[in-house]
């Protein structure tokens, strides 16, 4: 396979990219360094926008918890915010697996373990 693209970093934005390109027609190749998918603590809050991108790709909302407020904490102080749009908790091992399962679908080829 010659790609017409190519992507280093199997991330969600690397994944979310690869599945938006491999969806027009294009020949879709994504490396990444470690073995996928990834268990990570970082990552999990997903932005408002991201949520309506997330349920663009995989066809449905993503499945993690709704997120309605943030909270500024500091020592002792604690001050909420609430958020315009609701926002998600989602485990990152859980995210890059459906990403992952939908770009091979669209027809991505992902190669692992490779710098």
């Amino acid at each position: 396979m010659r790609p017409d693209i190519l992507i280093l970093g199997g991330g969600p934005a690397g994944l979310a990219a690869a599945f938006r390109f491999a969806r027009r027609g294009r020949q879709v190749l994504l490396v990444e360094q470690r073995r996928l998918p990834q268990q990570k603590s970082c990552g999990e809050f997903v932005h408002p926008s991201a949520v309506h991108e997330l349920h663009v790709i995989l066809g449905k909302d993503p499945a993690g918890a709704t997120i309605t407020q943030v909270i500024l904490a500091a020592g002792k102080f604690r001050k909420p915010f609430p958020l315009a749009e609701k926002a998600m908790g989602i485990s990152r091992f859980h995210l890059s697996s459906s990403l992952i399962r939908t770009a091979e679908i669209a027809g991505v080829k992902i190669i692992t373990g490779c710098a």
